[in-house]
């Protein structure tokens, strides 16, 4: 395993210790868990992939990279309801952290969206290079979709008030 992979895992056990509503994470768990262990495994298979390509293997990494993105974030997407309000894992955009009721919304709707952004490079990865532009595309209109929406629940809740 790369450094890259423990530091990362170092990072996110670091994380929910210092958090403020650790006891958030408590409630997400699994969901903590499963996401971290999806980014860890990218990043050992990533690292893997580079070793053998170094020692002379013929690796498709323009068709294996984008693949593994996509379900990384179709599983992103699929546990993002699950995770409870926190200050260092999630979707935290000043309105999600200033309201629980904000955050619930924002997060199904992220789902939804992570699920749609991961979809792409599945769907586009036997078109080329085109495919990863396509993606990041997705993933620049993905989140400016959900940072929109978040913000217009927070407008919407002040409202109420």
């Amino acid at each position: 395993m790369g450094r890259s992979s423990f530091s990362c895992l170092f990072f996110y056990l670091a994380f929910k210790s210092i958090d403020p509503k650790r006891e958030a994470y408590k409630k997400h768990t699994g969901a903590f868990s499963i996401i971290n262990s999806v980014i860890i495994l990218f990043l050992v298979v990533t690292n893997l992939m580079g070793l053998f390509s170094g020692l002379g293997y013929d690796i498709p990494f323009q068709k294996v990279v984008p693949a593994l993105l996509g379900i990384m974030f179709i599983v992103f997407g699929n546990f993002m309801t699950q995770i409870r309000h926190n200050y260092f894992f999630g979707i935290r955009t000043p309105w999600t952290l200033a309201s629980e009721y904000v955050w619930k919304k924002t997060h199904r709707f992220g789902g939804y969206v992570f699920v749609v952004i991961g979809l792409v490079p599945l769907i586009t990865t036997f078109i080329g290079s085109m495919g990863m532009y396509l993606f990041l595309g997705a993933l620049v209109v993905g989140i400016a979709l959900v940072m929109i929406y978040s913000y217009m629940v927070y407008k919407r809740e002040k409202g109420k008030v």
